[in-house]
């Protein structure tokens, strides 16, 4: 909270702390705060400060410390350094450990997908085609490659269908009212979620991007805001969206291919042309 607290004050002496923060303090989650509360004043770092911003995100990456969409602002460190080898490599690694599945993934491919329209460099697009052959990667490929071009062919001609969620909304149904008893019995009170929307598929087979909605981050703020001192709350918004990014941890993309096309038996007689009968 301390880290956040500074990052509301806009003030170059609180920008040079947060650097001293970044660099120094023996915390992961805590560099990482301060990382991207400077993330959020670049435009007002001296180069020097933005050097030293540059490094550390190449750091947090090595130590993996950078997850859902913290990666946007290290696609960025990245895309200014250029298209050199290890850059590339770090841009394939990005790559590998997304999921098209995982809506805290797809702002991420999208930064992806920009970074290579502005590079323009063969050998990745070539590589990221290359991964359209296997259908783990197939959807993520589509995410990059259709923000270089509108032009790509579709992944997933059709995906999930929507359905209808069937949790409790609004208190629609008498017979889900309990929820809101036990709440008031231990002063507290029930929120109304909708699971189903915040990892929606649609037609295209790929999760939407992650919102300030999902269900974890509406019942961690809730929750938080109930301990905390009232000054405190308005800060929670932010401590919430980094710390849940930051315990993330990489998911394997694994998809199930469609089902072989049904086999009619074979019929008993010889099919005959009716029109050959004239």
């Amino acid at each position: 909270m301390g880290v956040i607290s500074l990052a509301r004050i806009d003030d170059a002496r609180t920008t040079e702390r947060l650097v001293e923060v970044m660099e120094k303090d023996k915390t992961g989650i805590v560099r990482v705060y301060a990382w991207e509360a400077l993330h959020a004043r670049l435009d007002r770092l001296t180069s020097r400060q933005r050097d030293a911003w540059a490094r550390n995100a190449l750091a947090l990456m090595k130590k993996k410390a950078l997850a859902g969409d913290l990666r946007i602002g290290l696609v960025g460190v990245i895309g200014e350094g250029g298209p050199t080898t290890a850059n590339k490599k770090r841009i394939k690694q990005i790559f590998d450990e997304t999921n098209s599945m995982n809506h805290g993934d797809i702002r991420t491919l999208w930064a992806l997908g920009d970074l290579l329209a502005r590079w323009k460099s063969e050998d990745l697009i070539r590589y990221v085609i290359n991964r359209m052959k296997n259908l783990d990667d197939a959807y993520r490929a589509e995410l990059v490659l259709r923000r270089i071009t509108e032009e790509m062919p579709l992944a997933a001609e059709a995906g999930p269908l929507p359905q209808k969620s069937r949790g409790k909304k609004n208190n629609y149904d008498p017979k889900l009212t309990t929820f809101d008893r036990i709440a008031q019995w231990g002063n507290g009170k029930s929120l109304s979620i909708d699971f189903h929307r915040s990892h929606y598929f649609g037609l295209t087979g790929t999760a939407t991007p992650s919102s300030e909605n999902t269900p974890e981050k509406v019942i961690f703020r809730n929750v938080l805001k109930s301990l905390l001192e009232e000054d405190y709350r308005d800060r929670v918004d932010a401590f919430i969206r980094i710390l849940l990014e930051y315990v993330e941890k990489p998911i394997p993309e694994k998809r199930t291919p469609f089902p072989p096309g049904r086999r009619w038996p074979k019929r008993p007689w010889k099919y005959k042309d009716p029109q050959d009968n004239r």
